[in-house]
């Protein structure tokens, strides 16, 4: 707990080094305090995307936010 506290992150030493650290869209540093939700996307970026699908208004795993379609993983499979 107290190397979590000193960095500030929320993640313990053994994650820290396997979490990007900077944004997939527009590779800006991400805050340590930012990594913990795991998007890997920064602030600007994550308010920028779309969080609900379109076609389904399910929300949009973190993983998935990048690619900037604003569907769902279920119903971009079922698009043809």
């Amino acid at each position: 707990r107290e190397a979590e506290a000193r960095w500030g992150t929320g993640l313990c030493n053994g994650c820290y080094p396997h979490v990007r650290k900077d944004c997939r869209l527009c590779s800006a540093r991400i805050p340590h305090r930012q990594l913990r939700w795991g998007s890997d996307l920064c602030s600007t970026c994550f308010h920028a995307c779309e969080r609900h699908c379109r076609m389904c208004r399910s929300e949009i795993a973190l993983q998935d936010l990048d690619f900037r379609i604003g569907l769902c993983s279920t119903c971009y499979s079922s698009c043809e």
